[in-house]
């Protein structure tokens, strides 16, 4: 499921049309989500996907970002903590699906800057060709 048919089961499920919904997610224009429906922007951003949960906290990150797992959060289940050793022995819990969001956030920067620098390196491989 791509991230426009996400954002509108959203907007659908809730009973609201793009307008509502981004004024209840404190946007004064509607633009941001009309961009992700029309797929001008293909992945909800991170802004995005916050607002989205603040207001809205019974829906999953992980099916906003991805659209795997599942949908609504599971009011039974509290999420996974892990404890590691922080500084000066004091134990830290880290929640392990914070974590992999992070990992996803980071990763989808990674996946951007690396399809810059091919679009770049195609451009510099089409100058040359032009030359030669």
């Amino acid at each position: 499921m791509e991230a426009n048919e996400r954002l509108q089961y959203i907007i659908k499920n809730e009973g609201l049309n793009p307008k509502v919904f981004s004024e209840r997610l404190g946007y004064d224009r509607p633009q941001a989500i009309y961009d992700v429906l029309k797929k001008k922007t293909k992945n909800i951003t991170e802004s995005l996907l916050n607002k989205i949960i603040s207001v809205f906290p019974k829906y999953s990150k992980v099916w906003l970002l991805t659209g795997e797992g599942e949908m609504l959060k599971s009011e039974n289940t509290a999420p996974t903590t892990q404890t590691v050793n922080g500084v000066g022995n004091n134990n830290v819990k880290i929640s392990t699906m914070d974590k992999a969001l992070d990992e996803i956030s980071e990763q989808r920067k990674l996946t951007a800057e690396a399809l810059r620098q091919n679009a770049e390196l195609i451009g510099i491989i089409k100058n040359l060709t032009n030359k030669g």
